[in-house]
């Protein structure tokens, strides 16, 4: 791309096209009644996956360029076999002779931006905007190209998709350089232990070579890749011509001597000119080349013995693979851009890109289908300077010197920086001293700058010291592949080259191109294309080849932490049973926190809610629209406003008047286009009643927020720079809401119609709740009584809203997926008389305006209604139901099980859900969340079982969960007393098939806490459409307690906590004697007086209690069989009805002997009566 002062490129853009006029906007003089001038150009063009495929411009660019190489290989392996001195130039510098075209220089000036690393989001996007305001962008200019590299690119890209048509104007384009040079590591993963750190040995030793196979150096690396690259091609051609002229050697040698004498001619010719010499003379001694040696015959009888030895042996298909498949892309690239060849660019680009996705380079394996998609849509001007060579520099004028746009970067801002700081004098100190001050001025020319030399950049490349080294270093690498059987013409197996023994690796290193395509097909139809697939994902995976696993040590975390302690315990248990010969006790719990629901550190365990939107679009045809139906028109349209704050200010906004403007004509405005007679805004009021649970939640995540101090607002207050760490300090975001509710209702009337009403809720405090006010397009501000309320969430303010509008048809925009699961209840017309008209209801639910999606909360509901797999639930709790599934899987009051996402979770709910929910045999109820109600209690203690003997499924002889329940079940035990033996006895299977406590069931007592915090919030949703809304409390009874003032979590029974932390200390401290026998008060357990324990490591113990059946301290032992046995008293009490417990005494015993056969161990005393317990 040209670089000229921005008066030239403006000028020339505009008189290329005098139909297509820029808008001339001002944001000076902006005012509401001025709707935004969006100027689109791109091409609506329906894509498809062919698109992303080689083209056929771009295939015949690759065909020839291929066929020039093989030319030139030959060529050079004809030089270097008759003997003499090799004097052929670099495959460039050869290509470039043939090439008579001339580059135009480009004019290059440094612009000031910005003093910080382009590494976050923030200052990519006040980058952006100080480029709007230089560029003038929408009055002198139109388009500006911005290069990145691939995490600059991935911010860029961002910020397109959340702004859409705000930033049109930028073009985001990859460095090309950048892309070249992270390929590089993508080739030495593959390729580098198999074969090319030998031939690295060969030339490089020491920190050269540590600097090769690190990748730290590109030029070094380039050199050697294409060095290689050149050995191993010019021996694969040898080895071709040897079996070709296997019987008959002196036409080979006749054939080497016409082409090395045709090529000494063309060497002698450009060696004995002059510097002023026309390269271009020599184009005719290459014109009757092909026609002597019959070089397209040639090639294609090479082309045809390649893939006959391929399939013959898996060493030569590899290394072909090398040379035609996966390092041609990288050289066709480098060419690319050195020639200003598009279609030649294009067609690298879409072949690299399959090796990036099957290894896994996370930011470039998006970059180059996004860069695809982006240039198939550019428009047609654009794209027409794009491939006139718009995408790279040429500094000094000459042919095929031209570089990347991201590399003339390097090459000149950032070496005349790095110059003027790390070695100062005159000259570097006048040529940086107008740019260190951060002045945006042109410095200069570039060719004062880059001070290069007078000669010719390709008759540098063809100087005869450069030729002689570069000629010595693929010799010596020929040499050494010449030793190996890489080519050898019978089948060889997989291995690497110079090893003397190794293991075969077949699958990975001859598959990962196939991989890798299949990975970018899937990337691109379901993230560019957005096609619906029933394909399983792409999932990730760590292809094998010959390079060793490196080991990185890493700090021990709490997790890694808690992992030791378990494996300490498990191996203290073992050994202890070892010792005693006896089989050891099954203790299921080794940690204090039920970790399937608590991290280490005590806080909740979260995952992505949005999952269940993905299952119900996948279980539900249609129930996601990218757009609303052509029919439905919403009346009114309800806006979640903590979304819209998070949207971050634009370059142009340099206070908060300008930034509640853009608000208002990007988020507001455009709803009153579609049709709506009323908008409403609403907004969290947070601490309206005090302290609520969802402080929690807002604890975890100001963590990851940095400080702010406390800011006044007003309109004209400047718009902080860190807009994210300006709303990260609550008491801002609070005011923020406060101001921008106020000066909505003062702005807003001037862009409405008089039949037009805004509403806004959540921004006024009131003394008993929050105060709703309503503004029409002739200024008239006034309360609005339904929209008064005391809730602290928006997601459910939203609803009183809702219902409190009395329109038929509205539209949410509410990216929370809580938001409409709160209103599933809300919407239950069997809740309703037949006369009552209930709203249809559409919630946004994406918050990106490049892709939008709807949800039909009326449709969910007929869905869920006619679903056969819920017919056994009752038509008046459904929705109930299903509000209360989502609520225990996982939201922002409450934990979510590990390893069981909402996907996973909801689909065993669906296949298990006449199970779950209840009938006659088995009573239970999930929707009711009424604390006191043992019915939903129940109905979850089922779906928990079902997950983990779905999960474990090889462990059981069952064949459902149902029949483990009916065969366990005993008449005699209470409802809940089966659930619990039945849990405990999927617990006690599954017990050996888990690694670690995440995979464990969490006890009864910890999933009955969890159970009613799961009470708690469905309690609090329930009461969505009340004005005023009575908050659960916040106590034991709904799993919550007080810790000097902070709210916390119940995770577990007290007594179990009191017993697991001592049965930890048992188990991981003790004596450690080694002399005393443990006799005297030396011993620590024997000076306390206690037995040693299984957590003593004493030697030759005489401390131990004696005839002890139990590897377990005996109080842990009882207290288990406490807890076992507890149920047995409700037998009792049962049995008794009234009578003395002594008339009972057999019927008793003969019920728990009966029991104990069944659940608890057997004890080894028959005699022993269980009324002794």
């Amino acid at each position: 791309m040209t670089y000229r002062p921005v008066k030239e490129l403006v000028y020339q853009y505009r008189d290329d096209d005098e139909t297509h006029p820029v808008a001339e906007t001002s944001t000076d003089n902006f005012t509401l009644k001025d709707t935004p001038v969006i100027v689109s150009r791109s091409r609506q063009k329906q894509l498809s996956y062919e698109d992303f495929t080689v083209g056929t411009s771009e295939k015949s660019e690759l065909v020839r360029l291929e066929s020039k190489v093989f030319k030139y290989m030959l060529q050079k392996l004809a030089s270097g076999s008759t003997g003499g001195e090799c004097k052929m130039a670099s495959l460039k510098t050869k290509l470039a002779m043939e090439d008579c075209s001339m580059a135009e220089p480009s004019n290059i000036y440094y612009l000031q931006v910005s003093d910080e690393h382009a590494d976050n989001l923030e200052t990519i996007k006040h980058t952006v905007e100080q480029l709007h305001d230089t560029f003038e962008i929408g009055k002198r200019l139109q388009y500006l190209i911005v290069v990145g590299d691939g995490k600059t690119y991935d911010h860029l890209s961002r910020l397109k998709a959340e702004y859409g048509s705000d930033l049109e104007w930028l073009v985001v384009f990859p460095g090309d350089w950048h892309i070249l040079k992270n390929y590089q590591p993508v080739l030495l993963k593959i390729y580098l232990d198999a074969g090319l750190r030998d031939i690295m040995a060969t030339t490089h030793q020491g920190a050269t070579l540590q600097s090769l196979i690190e990748c730290q150096h590109f030029k070094h690396m380039h050199r050697f890749i294409m060095q290689v690259y050149e050995a191993f091609y010019r021996h694969q051609i040898g080895c071709f011509l040897k079996y070709k002229y296997s019987g008959n050697a002196e036409d080979m040698n006749s054939l080497l001597k016409t082409i090395s004498d045709i090529t000494k001619t063309i060497t002698e010719e450009c060696f004995t000119r002059s510097k002023d010499f026309d390269l271009s003379n020599l184009t005719e001694l290459y014109v009757d080349f092909d026609h002597q040696i019959g070089l397209t015959g040639l090639s294609e009888e090479f082309r045809l013995y390649t893939e006959q030895m391929s399939e013959k042996s898996d060493l030569y298909k590899f290394w072909n693979r090398f040379i035609h498949q996966d390092c041609l892309p990288y050289i066709a690239l480098y060419i690319a851009f050195r020639s200003r060849n598009w279609a030649l660019r294009m067609g690298a680009l879409k072949q690299m890109a399959a090796l990036f996705h099957a290894f896994d380079r996370q930011t470039y394996l998006r970059l180059i289908p996004h860069h695809i998609s982006t240039v198939l849509r550019m428009p047609d001007r654009l794209l027409h300077h794009l491939e006139n060579g718009g995408f790279a520099v040429s500094i000094t004028g000459k042919n095929w010197a031209n570089v990347a746009l991201d590399e003339a970067h390097e090459m000149c801002i950032n070496k005349d920086v790095k110059n003027a700081v790390a070695r100062p004098n005159a000259d570097t100190f006048h040529s940086t001293a107008l740019y260190l001050p951060y002045r945006a001025q042109t410095l200069k020319n570039l060719k004062d700058e880059v001070r290069s030399s007078p000669k010719a950049q390709n008759q540098e490349g063809m100087q005869a010291s450069t030729v002689r080294l570069e000629e010595e270093n693929v010799q010596k690498y020929y040499k050494k592949l010449e030793t190996s059987n890489v080519f050898a013409s019978d089948a060889q197996p997989l291995v690497p080259l110079f090893a003397d023994s190794g293991t075969e690796e077949k699958t990975d290193l001859l598959d990962f191109r196939e991989i890798g395509q299949r990975a970018f097909r899937y990337f691109v139809e379901a993230r560019i294309l957005h096609k619906p697939s029933t394909e399983a994902p792409v999932r990730k995976r760590r292809l094998r080849t010959f390079t060793k696993p490196c080991t990185k040590h890493r700090k021990t975390t709490p997790d890694k932490k808690e992992r030791q302690l378990y494996q300490k315990c498990l191996k203290r248990v073992i050994a202890a049973a070892q010792a005693s010969n006896q089989a050891p006790e099954r203790i299921h719990q080794f940690l204090v926190l039920p970790r399937a629901i608590s991290q280490s550190n005590g806080c909740m365990v979260k995952g992505s809610k949005s999952n269940v939107t993905k299952y119900f679009q996948t279980r539900y045809k249609d129930l996601v629209l990218d757009c609303l139906p052509q029919h439905w028109k919403p009346d009114c349209a309800i806006l979640e406003g903590m979304f819209i704050i998070n949207t971050m200010p634009l370059a142009t906004h340099k206070t908060f008047k300008d930034y509640f403007a853009f608000v208002i004509r990007t988020k507001i405005l455009p709803y009153y286009y579609q049709g709506c007679r009323e908008v409403h805004l609403v907004f969290d009021d947070p601490h309206r009643n005090g302290l609520s649970a969802k402080d929690l939640e807002r604890g975890r995540r100001d963590k990851t927020r940095g400080e702010f101090p406390d800011l006044t607002i007003d309109l004209s207050t400047k718009i902080p720079r860190n807009w994210r760490h300006f709303l990260g300090n609550r008491t801002n975001k609070r005011r923020l809401v406060t101001v921008m509710s106020e000066q909505l209702l003062a702005m807003i009337p001037e862009a409405l119609a008089e039949n037009q009403i805004f509403i806004t809720g959540g921004g006024f405090h009131g003394d008993d709740m929050d105060v709703a006010k309503q503004v029409d397009g002739l200024g008239a501000v006034c309360e609005w009584k339904p929209g008064f309320g005391n809730h602290e969430e928006s997601d459910s303010r939203v609803w009183l809203h809702a219902l409190g509008s009395h329109s038929k048809r509205i539209l949410i925009f509410s990216p929370d997926t809580d938001t409409y699961h709160v209103g599933l209840p809300l919407l239950d017309w069997s809740q309703y008389s037949q006369s009552t008209v209930i709203p249809q209801v559409f919630i946004q639910i994406s918050i990106k305006s490049s892709e939008p999606a709807y949800l039909c909360i009326n449709h969910l509901c007929d869905c869920l209604r006619r679903d056969p797999d819920l017919a056994s639930i009752d038509r008046m709790g459904l929705n109930k139901c299903m509000q209360t599934l989502y609520i225990l899987s996982g939201c922002d009051y409450t934990s979510f099980f590990t390893n069981f996402g909402k996907v996973t979770l909801y689909s065993y709910f669906f296949q298990h859900c006449e199970f779950i929910c209840g009938d006659g045999n088995y009573p239970g109820d999930l929707s009711a969340t009424e604390v006191s109600d043992e019915s939903g209690l129940l109905s979850f203690y089922r779906l928990i079982g079902v997950l983990y003997f779905k999960k474990y499924y090889s462990v059981f002889v069952e064949q459902t969960p149902q029949q483990l329940y009916s065969n366990i079940k005993n008449e005699s035990l209470s409802h809940a007393s089966n659930h619990k033996v039945w849990l405990n006895y999927i617990r006690e299977k599954i017990w050996e098939k888990t690694s670690f406590e995440t995979e464990m069931m969490p006890s009864n007592e910890a999933l009955s806490f969890h159970w009613k915090r799961v009470c708690w919030v469905s309690r609090l949703w329930e009461q969505a459409a009340f004005h005023t809304v009575d908050f659960p409390p916040l106590s034991a009874d709904y799993g919550f307690k007080w810790c000097d003032g902070e709210l916390d979590l119940v995770w577990d029974d007290a007594l179990n906590e009191e017993r697991m932390q001592r049965q930890i200390r048992e188990m991981t401290s003790g004596c450690r004697c080694k002399k005393s026998l443990c006799k005297d008060n030396r011993c620590k357990c024997k000076k306390n007086g206690s037995t040693c324990k299984i957590g003593c490591s004493c030697e030759s113990c005489q401390n131990k209690e004696k005839n002890s059946n139990s590897i377990i301290d005996d109080d842990i032992q009882q207290e288990n069989e406490i807890i076992i046995t507890e149920e047995l008293r409700e037998i009792r009490i049962m049995n008794t009805n009234e009578k003395e417990f002594d008339d009972e005494d057999d019927e008793a015993e003969e019920i728990v002997l009966d029991w104990e056969e069944n659940v608890v161990a057997e004890s080894e005393d028959e005699g022993e009566e269980i009324d002794n317990k």
